[in-house]
């Protein structure tokens, strides 16, 4: 029951996102939110097959690649965003601390193959890292002027992706704890979506 209600949040959410950013896409038809309306377009339909299965079936659904294609589509285009923005900062060496997200992905994809299957786990990973890396690029480094605020952008994107992994991990273990963990770090992923949009809103292209 309680996943059916986070998943439930997570639609809702997703849902909201995507119309709000659909209409800031319409009114500025601007690349960053085209972006951003596929990210939460992706999300929704992957969470909602997933939560339709659950809720017809009573288990998480059987062909599972359906909802992971979604998510993995949505990953793609979440780093496209962060990449693209990493591309507007001042001149500035590289960032050191921004292979850190890649040395903790690493470890967790050890972990996460030997409870699922490694191609979709080498994808997910692999974007995720470089979502990570990019981030912290965002975070550390500085703007051009007038473009500060993209990093609180960029510091949504980061916390989103911990929460990613933090649900990853809790799902691999079958503890009461790690349950207790699953559940509010999934809550707390579902909060992150409506984050990372409200701090899209002080994006400067």
């Amino acid at each position: 029951m309680i996943e059916i209600i986070e998943n439930a949040a997570q639609v809702l959410v997703a849902g909201v996102c995507l119309v709000l950013s659909f209409v800031r896409f319409f009114r500025q038809r601007d690349e960053a939110w085209t972006c951003l309306c596929a990210f939460y377009g992706c999300t929704f339909f992957a969470i909602c097959y997933w939560l339709g299965y659950l809720i017809v079936f009573g288990s998480t659904p059987r062909f599972f690649y359906v909802s992971e294609m979604g998510w993995a589509a949505s990953y793609l285009l979440i780093l496209v965003l962060v990449a693209t923005l990493d591309g507007q900062r001042a001149p500035e060496p590289p960032v050191a601390a921004a292979w850190i997200p890649i040395i903790i992905v690493i470890p967790q994809f050890v972990l996460y193959i030997t409870h699922g299957d490694i191609v979709l786990n080498v994808i997910d990973c692999s974007l995720m890292a470089a979502i990570g890396y990019f981030s912290v690029r965002g975070i550390l480094t500085p703007y051009k002027e007038g473009l500060a605020g993209n990093r609180a952008f960029h510091v949504s994107v980061l916390i989103w992706g911990l929460l990613q992994l933090a649900v990853w991990t809790a799902s691999c273990f079958s503890t009461p704890v790690s349950a207790v963990l699953y559940t509010v770090s999934d809550f707390l992923l579902t909060a992150s979506y409506a984050g990372i949009l409200a701090c899209a809103w002080r994006v400067r292209p």
